[in-house]
């Protein structure tokens, strides 16, 4: 290649081809023309590329009489930055680097001058004719002890790739264009999107994506090690023709770095180089060598080491034996994988979960063997996917497709499922009313699916601390898993004395367990109904976690704070936080934690359907089912469908509700068997929403369904308590005098666990005093309410619209009682929160309708008219008659009793009974009939 020869493209040489030739930036025209002169000192002679950086330009230095390569940045923001990154280029001096002579600035532009390098780039080197594999290893060598070099003096170079390797005439490699470089570690300017074909353009992108690092096309924080990565990549081309992860975006090659374990051109790589490599290329940036250096030490070791050469033989017996030898099948490597015992077989032998569904069987109680059954299905799932996931971790070690660190992380996450599914499974007390909650367990005992995915192991990280043996912590954490469950089924005080066990220990000190205890006060804070403490506690655990980078702490704890803030305060405001950072999280999470990332969706699906957002709830579940577990849990699905038969029947699509509503019940009797309460909640649920659909019949049959599941369980847990919850609510919106015995069956067991003070026991009352009214028992519904709305205004707040509801019921019964000045009062907060919270709903307009009835009970007809007129003004809603319609009656009611237009209160009563008979409400019509017979 001569120099003379730079009149084309083609031709030119080192950097031309490393910034235009190689990126395929195509020449431009020269910003600045040949002959032009540089700080009295540079002669430009001719461009050599440009690209997103700037301009390259070959130049004559005649203070030395030398040629350089000249780069003109094209940036002026960030000119401070390139000169201290440049001057620190300028003082590393390594025989494997293009030297940097001189940094300055013309016209507002930082330049650098550069060793202009006669010759090719790796990549042309190694097109030019086969090259041997110690060749090319010699040439990285070179190349890595420059990168190497870089490392030393705190510059990460960012772009590293064959074409920015240069090979020189005098055949001495070394690495150039550090134009993206970066003085220590950096975050980069954002995730990369970009197409990727076989030369990318540098610049744009901050480095080319073929050989970025995923942490670079993250978007995160790069250093030496993305280096390290790039450079590995660079290396496996080199040697086998092919990138070890490609694809046409940098997308679709994320994914398949995060599936770790490259297939393309591994054959052509010896396993013992392919082992070196395959650590530089881990997905966790730890998991790496320690630096470049120690990578290049590696390969040494692996392709340079010595080998012991056998002498030949001087007698026929040697050679017999050796011959022999090399005819005899080499072992199996894989063949003792077959025997191996899984960690769930050793840790939880068959014989005591043989035990524990004998006991279950022999019990005694109503369909004892469907429920063992259910359990020894459960259990046994969760042995054969164990099983699987051993031996195909077993295999991955004995064929070295997986590096020592994955097997590692393998088998500690396989001791963590292990354990915790032992722990829980011991969890309760063997007793008939505890079966139940038993299978609930056993039907979500933890997955060990991500144990045998390389994808998600790469980034784990161990639990064992120089201070904290893993075993150790491993029970320990085992132990709060199971104070959780406890809490989540009810028990709340098995989970405090389970949290006071380990918190006593030396292990409390493990930054784990720490955390963990943390979350689990929340969560205790949380069912104990101090939902202000909780937020608060699990506030600073969330941002602490992900100030750590804990994404599994950080979903789980943003998955409670989602079901705090939507489902059981209701509200949007503070709820809509935490979805828009639980969804962030899920997006950033769903590669490694897809299950735990699944399960903050279902929980932001959960609470757009609460708020009746029902289109946005349906968007999510449908998300929240492409995330997660290969093989999702029964109970997992049917949440989800749940969710999708709540949002379409607030959608008015009753059928499409009432067939995911049999999908869900499908999947509990698969999951739970078909007498758990839960497929008794699931029924409750549906013959709410047959209510409301007025299809009194099949709702009635429904609730028929989990009246007889609820009656024939002895079952005191948290999945009893929400169906006995769930059934009063349905049968009392039917009008069935038994909702009371469910209602008060729950309230004892709530009040069992958590106090009269609970929140839930609030919601109970609520609904309860409604039946005493009923009943005519006005004072014991009066106390009902009075302690509902007392309890719901210290766990919720003064504007809360469940506090509303209450406020709205107590001054039903105080009119009832005929305390007129109590009940107005006590209607207008209610009126003045759904205004606040509600405006112009339905709620609203009823809740001010009744201050206006109670005002004519009041005889103070002027103020109920001017109240029932404002109520007419709010309508808004043209699907629900009943309102404008009882407001049209207040008005009527209010202008007979004054005495004032007889014509304006007829046609008001008229519009009232056109809306009752729409309604079918036979009584109010029946009641307008009478006040238009005193208008005749």
């Amino acid at each position: 290649m001569n120099d003379d020869d730079d009149a084309t493209p083609g031709a030119l040489d080192s950097l031309e081809q490393a910034l235009v030739g190689a990126l395929a930036v195509p020449p431009i025209q020269p910003t600045l023309p040949a002959g032009t002169v540089i700080a009295n000192r540079y002669v430009v002679a001719a461009v050599l590329g440009a690209g997103g950086m700037g301009t390259v330009y070959r130049a004559r230095d005649r203070s030395l009489d030398r040629e350089v390569a000249l780069k003109l940045h094209r940036t002026v923001a960030d000119s401070e930055r390139l000169r201290r990154e440049a001057i620190a280029m300028a003082k590393l001096a390594h025989p494997n680097v293009v030297a940097v002579f001189e940094v300055g600035e013309v016209g507002g532009h930082p330049f650098v001058a550069m060793e202009y390098v006669p010759g090719t780039t790796l990549r042309a080197w190694l097109a030019e004719r086969p090259r041997g594999r110690r060749e090319i290893l010699d040439a990285l060598a070179a190349a890595g002890e420059g990168l190497a070099a870089a490392h030393d003096s705190g510059l990460v170079h960012r772009d590293v790739k064959p074409d920015n390797i240069l090979v020189g005439r005098d055949r001495r490699v070394r690495i150039g264009d550090f134009g993206l470089a970066q003085l220590t570690a950096t975050a980069t300017s954002g995730p990369v999107s970009a197409m990727i074909g076989d030369h990318t353009r540098t610049g744009t992108v901050l480095g080319t994506p073929a050989y970025m690092a995923p942490e670079q096309i993250d978007g995160g924080e790069v250093d030496a090690r993305s280096d390290q990565f790039a450079f590995a990549v660079v290396v496996w081309e080199a040697l086998s023709g092919e990138r070890p992860f490609a694809g046409d975006t940098t997308g679709v090659m994320r994914a398949k770095i995060a599936r770790g374990f490259p297939q393309r051109g591994r054959d052509k790589i010896p396993p013992r180089l392919r082992r070196v490599l395959l650590r530089a290329l881990a997905l966790d940036p730890q998991a790496r060598w320690p630096s470049v250096r120690a990578l290049l030490a590696g390969l040494r070791a692996a392709y340079y080491r010595p080998r012991v050469i056998a002498a030949i033989a001087a007698t026929v017996i040697v050679g017999a034996a050796a011959t022999a030898w090399a005819l005899w099948p080499a072992a199996d490597p894989t063949a003792a994988c077959e025997t191996e015992l899984d960690v769930l077989t050793t840790v939880l032998p068959p014989a005591h979960t043989a035990n524990l569904v004998a006991t279950v069987r022999a019990s005694g109680t109503a369909h004892a063997d469907e429920r063992a059954g259910v359990i020894e299905r459960s259990i046994g799932a969760l042995r054969a996917q164990h099983a699987s996931v051993s031996r195909a971790a077993c295999v991955a070690r004995a064929h070295r497709q997986w590096s020592p660190e994955l097997a590692t992380a393998s088998r500690e996450c396989l001791e963590v499922a292990a354990r915790t599914a032992r722990a829980l499974l011991g969890a309760l007390p063997m007793a008939p009313e505890t079966v139940p909650d038993l299978i609930q367990i056993t039907a979500q005992l933890p997955s060990a699916e991500a144990c045998g995915d390389a994808r998600l192991l790469a980034g784990r990280r161990t639990l064992a601390t120089p201070e904290h043996p893993l075993e150790t912590v491993i029970e320990a954490r085992a132990k709060l898993e199971v104070a959780r469950t406890q809490l989540e089924l009810g028990r709340a005080t098995a989970a405090k004395g389970v949290r006071a066990e380990v918190a006593t220990t030396s292990v409390a000190t493990h930054p784990s367990i720490v955390q963990q205890l943390a979350f689990l006060d929340g969560a205790i804070a949380m069912h104990a109904g101090d939902f202000a403490n909780a937020e608060q506690r699990l506030s600073e655990i969330y941002f602490a976690a992900r100030a750590r980078d804990d994404g599994e702490l950080t979903l789980q704890v943003v998955t409670e704070l989602i079901a705090l803030t939507a489902n059981v305060r209701r509200d949007p405001e503070g709820s809509a936080r935490w979805i828009q950072n639980g969804m962030a999280d899920a997006e950033r999470e769903r590669e490694r934690l897809p299950s735990l990332a699944a399960d903050v969706v279902q929980a932001a699906a959960a609470a757009a359907s609460v708020s009746g957002d029902s289109e946005v709830a349906l968007m999510r579940v449908a998300l929240a089912e492409t995330l997660g577990s290969a093989t999702p849990t029964k109970v997992f699905s049917a949440s989800l469908l749940g969710v999708r038969a709540s949002a379409l029947t607030d959608l008015g699509k009753v059928d499409e509700a009432l067939a995911a509503s049999d999908a869900q019940i499908a999947a509990l009797v698969e999951g739970l068997g078909e007498h758990h309460p839960a497929v008794a909640d699931a029924y409750s649920t549906r013959s709410a929403a047959l209510i409301t659909a007025g299809r009194t019949e099949a709702a009635v049959a429904a609730a028929q369904r989990a009246r007889s599941i609820v009656d024939g369980t002895p079952a005191s847990g948290s999945s009893m308590i929400d169906a006995q919850i769930n059934l009063g609510v349905a049968l009392l919106g039917g009008n069935d005098a038994s909702a009371a015995r469910y209602l008060e069956a729950a309230r004892k067991s709530l009040t069992d666990a958590f106090g009269t003070e609970h929140h839930d026991v609030a919601l109970i009352d609520s609904n309860l005093a409604l039946i005493y009214m009923d009943r005519g028992e006005t004072e014991r519904a009066l106390a009902a309410l009075r302690h509902a709305v007392a309890v719901q205004e210290r766990t919720l707040g003064a504007h809360h619209v469940e506090l509303a509801a209450a406020l709205y019921n107590l001054a039903v019964a105080e009119r009832e009682a005929k305390s007129y000045d109590a009940a107005l009062a006590t209607a207008r907060r209610a009126a003045a929160i759904f205004e606040r919270r509600m405006r112009a709903s339905a709620r609203h307009v009823f809740a001010v309708v009744h201050i206006a009835m109670i005002e004519n009970l009041a005889a103070r007809h002027l103020e109920a008219l001017a109240t029932a007129e404002a109520a007419i003004a709010l309508v808004s809603d043209p699907d629900e008659p009943v309102g404008p319609g009882w407001a049209r009656l207040e008005a009527g009611r209010a202008l007979i009793a004054l005495g004032r237009e007889p014509g304006r209160a007829r046609k008001l009563l008229s519009e009232a009974r056109a809306a009752y008979v729409v309604a079918s409400i036979p009584a109010r019509v029946t009641e307008v009939d009478g006040l238009l017979a005193k208008l005749r």
